[in-house]
């Protein structure tokens, strides 16, 4: 898939890195589809409010936004994800 997002969270990097050392070979760590589901981030569901101030020429001249984020139990860059949007 693409990128859509950020990836900002260690999930499993870690503990690929430490078999790696442990064993001293590479490691390929590979979930099945629903460990993946189960076990990985999701996007969260957004309800976001946009006021647009513009000029004839198209010139931006204000923003207003207003976003409500639910992010359940994976909270984790809440903040982040809302502020990139």
């Amino acid at each position: 898939g693409g990128g859509f997002g950020g990836k900002q969270e260690v999930l499993i990097e870690d503990v690929a890195a430490h078999l790696t050392i442990a064993t001293g070979r590479p490691v390929i760590y590979e979930m099945s589809r629903e460990e993946e589901f189960i076990g990985s981030r999701s996007r969260h569901p957004m309800r976001i409010c946009m006021k647009t101030g513009v000029k004839q020429d198209g010139t931006i001249t204000a923003n207003e936004m207003y976003a409500l984020s639910d992010t359940g139990a994976n909270g984790a860059h809440a903040l982040t994800v809302t502020g990139n949007t």
